[in-house]
């Protein structure tokens, strides 16, 4: 397992061929884990051999001279410096250095430990979110045909109203005939008859009005559930030629998508102008399109 405690690459090479070469001079596979820092002109490499009981340890340091040092524990085995091979019995000289490397490998096994955690834990939240996004947008979807739904019925009871209208002046005409009828000879009588059927054509003519419009509304409203359909199918294949094209690695990756006759941004980032003008003959579909997606 590999745990990087610090980004620099700095003498990491000189790192893993010297432990490389030891390992094979030994006659056993290479290291199985494998940190390393750089700070300007200081320089960490440490590797871990768990093959051994106890584990053995390879460090290279460079701190103006560069030290080459195999511990077993806490103890040095072997040591070197700028490839002078140090005698046992001048370890010694060397303790307060190696104390401080043991101090500082230490931390840094704790806080790799600490990052591989966090790194986990992030990653399961992401996961999280994503998932809560997916049903987050189902229930828009819901919403919206349910809308539509509510959009319709309504269109039909506005239509009901309206030929309850209509009904209801019928009635009132003949009420008034029949009083027109009851007063015959009263010119009072027939000038108010007249008067009301007047208003109960209008109010005829308005109802029609009325209806003509709502059904007007309603269609509307299925080309609006239409158009709705169409608009999500076109994001769903942008999505996947997005992928397809090497812009996200999966569709979860894509966590923001802007798209209009100007530009196409994936991630925050704007692809060549061959896959823009690509996106654009595609998906297209008519003056004034767009998309807007954030997760």
């Amino acid at each position: 397992m590999q745990k990087i405690i610090n980004r620099s690459s700095l003498l990491w090479l000189t790192c893993l061929v010297f432990s490389l070469t030891v390992r094979a001079q030994k006659g056993k596979p290479a290291y199985q884990s494998t940190h390393s820092y750089s700070n300007g002109s200081t320089f960490l490499c440490v590797n871990d051999d768990s093959s051994y009981t106890p584990m053995r340890t390879l460090i290279v340091y460079k701190d103006g001279p560069l030290y080459n040092i195999t511990m077993a524990g806490n103890k040095v085995l072997d040591l070197s410096v700028n490839g002078r091979t140090i005698p046992p019995d001048s370890f010694y000289v060397y303790d307060a250095m190696i104390k401080k490397l043991n101090e500082q490998i230490k931390k840094d096994r704790i806080q790799a430990k600490l990052d591989q955690e966090q790194a986990i834990k992030d990653q399961g939240q992401a996961i999280l979110d994503h998932e809560q996004a997916m049903r987050d947008q189902a229930q828009a979807m819901r919403d919206q045909a349910q809308a539509m739904r509510d959009q319709e019925q309504a269109g039909r009871d506005k239509i009901q109203a309206e030929m309850d209208k209509v009904q209801a002046q019928r009635e009132k005409i003949q009420a008034e005939r029949d009083r027109s009828e009851a007063e015959e000879g009263s010119r009072e009588a027939k000038e108010e008859a007249e008067r009301d059927r007047v208003e109960a054509e209008r109010d005829r003519i308005e109802a029609r009005r009325d209806k003509v419009q709502a059904e007007r509304d309603q269609e509307q409203a299925k080309r609006d559930k239409i158009q709705a359909e169409e608009d999500e199918a076109i994001f769903k294949s942008i999505i996947r030629e997005v992928v397809k094209d090497g812009l996200a690695p999966d569709e979860k990756s894509v966590t923001s998508l802007y798209f209009d006759k100007d530009e196409l941004i994936v991630n925050g980032k704007k692809p060549s102008d061959e896959l823009q003008k690509k996106y654009r003959a595609k998906f297209l579909i008519r003056p004034g399109y767009s998309i807007s997606y954030r997760r």
